[in-house]
């Protein structure tokens, strides 16, 4: 049903990994909350870069 699509998808998501499209959409995001009030900027890139503790934790 998607196999033709997945070619697509592969070289959009690539695409979008060459000219750093995920780092741009990522900003927009968080200036979009941080606009309306739902979130800081600091605050959801440090809970981000958060690792849970414990035991193998990852």
């Amino acid at each position: 049903m998607f196999g033709r699509a997945w070619p697509t998808a592969y070289r959009r998501f690539a695409q979008w990994s060459r000219e750093r499209g995920w780092a741009r959409l990522y900003r927009v995001v968080l200036y979009e909350l941080g606009v309306r009030g739902r979130a800081g900027l600091v605050a959801v890139r440090d809970r981000l870069r958060q690792r849970p503790g414990g035991k193998g934790g990852h």
